[in-house]
């Protein structure tokens, strides 16, 4: 491959972004899906992946569910490749969040566990409660609000004993036990006020 053909794949990932920025989605997808190849023939892995997740973002922004997860999980695949685990966690994490838009919750928690995962090898603390967060989310999308507690008990077996040595890491867990205390009081409010209403008008 040329000169010319890596600033061909620029300006197609140019135009896409500014076809994004002018909300023209339909050519903002063609650009990307366009300069995804183009990378991808250069053996520009990162940034193809790059271009996938732009454009699957556009694709979950349109709703179309099923493609975004599609893109997500080649830009995983276009990560890896490029020796990314950082963003192949960060795609991995958007793919499951699609999944629970899809209401396919062992997928989505699958995809959770994976960037988990990598977010762990990575030490990464802050992707590592994204990911927590996301798994609460799934088990208040399954109704099981005593299953949260669950997930800080995963959490401990699969990154803390791994981090005793990283205080960041031990203070992030107590943090997050604050947070599910919340979250299961923010549920119960609402469901509580629910039923009130309700009653009231029977």
């Amino acid at each position: 491959m040329t000169t010319q053909d890596e600033k061909a794949a620029e300006k197609r990932l140019q135009a896409g972004i500014d076809a994004f920025y002018d909300g023209k989605l339909d050519a903002a997808a063609e650009a990307f899906s366009d300069a995804e190849i183009r990378f991808r023939l250069l053996g520009d892995f990162k940034r193809s992946g790059d271009s996938r997740t732009m454009l699957a973002d556009i694709q979950r922004q349109k709703n179309q569910l099923e493609q975004a997860a599609n893109s997500y999980q080649k830009a995983m695949r276009l990560y890896k490749d490029a020796n990314l685990p950082l963003n192949e966690a960060g795609s991995s994490l958007s793919l499951g969040h699609v999944e629970r838009q899809l209401a396919h919750l062992d997928r989505a928690q699958e995809a959770y566990q994976n960037a988990w995962n990598l977010y762990v090898n990575q030490g990464n603390v802050q992707g590592q409660g994204n990911v927590a967060l996301a798994l609460g989310h799934i088990e208040m999308q399954r109704g099981k609000t005593e299953l949260v507690w669950d997930v800080s008990t995963w959490i401990s077996g699969n990154s803390i004993k791994q981090q005793m040595h990283s205080q960041k890491a031990v203070r992030w867990h107590a943090q997050l036990n604050t947070n599910w205390v919340k979250l299961i009081a923010t549920w119960d409010c609402r469901k509580s006020h629910y039923w009130i209403i309700k009653l009231n008008r029977l």
